[in-house]
């Protein structure tokens, strides 16, 4: 069953679609950075290289010394002492970490628990405020129906703060539309390629179940670790109880009937084969892969790497 303390079902609050204030508060919810962690992290927004130098982060004023740099001098300090003083600098070494969160129509869909889109912006804020704490600098790209919204790369809780506005709005202005069976990752990979230099720290949120998404990811794991977070809803696992049932899709109302044996294996060795698959892009990236479900706390689902893993190594959460 559902955690009921995740799903307030007041016409829909918290299980179809989420606002800023619930975003908001998942800085506090438990959840660990599943990325190796590369220097020495401080609170603030960046980690900071150990020479002082010219940059953007405001270390300390201190009293001139010869062979400091003349245009560093702080001239008010010196007006009000009548002695020279200077400004020291740390430079900055942050790394940008960039969301990708799928809000198409087919995440507006869950048979337990939370809706996709919800789950989405639930595992992509906690990542998000997980980022912060790490000394990374967060930015978004947010798919809809109405196509990709960005939220640009700003320091410390800026950026998870403005990247939660930008999901709000999505789901604020959500507009009934048409799925697609093309890759809905295929659209954005041009815009990630220019948001998510070298280097930087890609996440990919969404159920994989466009066609060609698999291409996509791998084009996107060329030069930048992946951490992929997989949402699934149990009926993407696995059929439902053998029976005949009727859906509705865009073209119309069918029937399908799931007592097939073979069918049941076939459907769930794809959902398997699809998550091997990821998991593989994820190890050959340096990054990691993490399975969410629909009607499972996100939270309760990721566990701290034990102390010798070797980084990189591709993690399946889902239990």
């Amino acid at each position: 069953m559902p955690d009921a303390a995740l799903i307030n079902t007041e016409e829909g609050r918290g299980r179809t679609w989420t606002g800023l204030p619930e975003l908001l508060a998942l800085r506090h919810a438990r959840f660990i950075w599943p990325l190796p962690v590369a220097g020495h992290a401080r609170s603030g927004s960046a980690r900071l290289a150990p020479l002082r130098a010219r940059g953007m982060e405001f270390d300390e004023v201190r009293a001139w010394q010869p062979g400091d740099d003349p245009r560093h001098m702080h001239w008010k300090a010196t007006a009000r002492t009548g002695r020279p003083y200077t400004k020291l600098y740390q430079e900055e070494s942050e790394r940008p970490c960039v969301l990708c969160v799928d809000l198409t129509p087919g995440m507006h869909f869950a048979t337990a628990g939370l809706f996709k889109s919800v789950l989405a912006a639930r595992v992509a804020m906690m990542i998000a405020w997980s980022a912060v704490a790490a000394g990374d600098r967060v930015s978004g790209l947010v798919m809809t129906s109405a196509g990709i919204s960005a939220s640009p790369p700003l320091p410390g809780r800026r950026g998870a703060q403005q990247l939660a506005a930008t999901l709000a709005a999505a789901f604020r202005n959500r507009a009934p539309g048409e799925g697609s069976s093309g890759s809905r990752l295929a659209r954005a990979v041009p815009l990630l390629r220019h948001h998510a230099p070298s280097g930087s720290r890609l996440v990919l949120i969404s159920d994989f179940q466009g066609a060609d998404d698999l291409a996509a990811v791998r084009r996107l794991a060329a030069r930048r670790p992946l951490l992929i977070a997989r949402l699934y809803d149990p009926l993407d696992r696995d059929l439902p109880p053998p029976g005949r049932y009727a859906v509705q899709d865009p073209l119309g109302e069918l029937e399908f009937d799931s007592s097939n044996a073979a069918a049941r294996l076939r459907f769930r060795r794809a959902f398997t084969e699809t998550t091997r698959a990821l998991a593989d892009i994820a190890r050959s990236s340096g990054g990691a892969l993490l399975e969410f479900r629909t009607d499972q706390d996100p939270a309760q689902h990721v566990r701290r790497a034990p102390p010798r893993a070797i980084p990189g190594t591709a993690r399946s959460m889902a239990r």
